[in-house]
């Protein structure tokens, strides 16, 4: 545990050099910065905070690796329906401004498309 917080803590120091480093390399100013990765921190919050919050307690001593590859079952999917769920929440919230979200709806788009398709009666 002490390790973990150890990274947090450094993470959390080195944060504003990393963000100077950031704007200064893209050549863009911090409101802009936090403009494109204010939706993405949202997403990334609600998803820690679910998936911690509906984690049973786990006694390191007695988990066995089925269990430990159960855990990993049940919340790799519920972590990452969290975050794209409330990703595309934020960005609609926003007016579903140009970007990320719709370039890879478009692109689900342009493949259910491409699949539906080839699997069309003739």
């Amino acid at each position: 545990m002490g390790a973990v917080i150890a990274t947090v803590v450094a993470a959390l120091g080195l944060l504003p050099l990393n963000t100077a480093l950031v704007v200064r390399t893209l050549g863009v100013t911090v409101r802009q910065l936090w403009a494109k990765v204010w939706r993405p921190l949202i997403a990334a919050g609600v998803m820690y905070a679910v998936t911690v919050l509906a984690q049973p307690p786990i006694d390191a001593a007695t988990l066995t690796a089925a269990r430990a590859l159960v855990l990993l079952a049940i919340f790799v999917p519920l972590g990452a329906i969290t975050y794209v769920g409330v990703a595309l929440a934020t960005w609609k919230l926003c007016g579903s401004p140009p970007g990320a979200e719709t370039v890879v709806l478009e692109q689900l788009v342009r493949r259910w498309r491409k699949l539906a398709g080839r699997t069309e009666s003739p």
